[in-house]
């Protein structure tokens, strides 16, 4: 990851390269996603159990902080 957002893009732009706002990019993604199956094996993202798994341990933790 060292270096990722170190690559100069000043010749990418004036050669005519252009950026979109994110929340299009979010928007347009979800849409693709919810447009496949369901059955379909996302190749990206948590395995529903370990998610499922790291929520409750988030959730436990939140419960068990001491309230101020």
């Amino acid at each position: 990851m060292i270096g990722l957002f170190a690559i100069d893009n000043t010749r990418a732009f004036a050669s005519g390269l252009t950026t979109r706002p994110l929340i299009d990019t979010v928007r347009d993604t979800l849409a693709w996603d919810q447009s496949r199956p369901p059955e379909e094996k996302r190749k990206a993202g948590l395995d529903p159990a370990r998610e499922a798994e790291l929520l409750r341990l988030w959730h436990s933790r939140d419960a068990a902080a001491p309230r101020s």
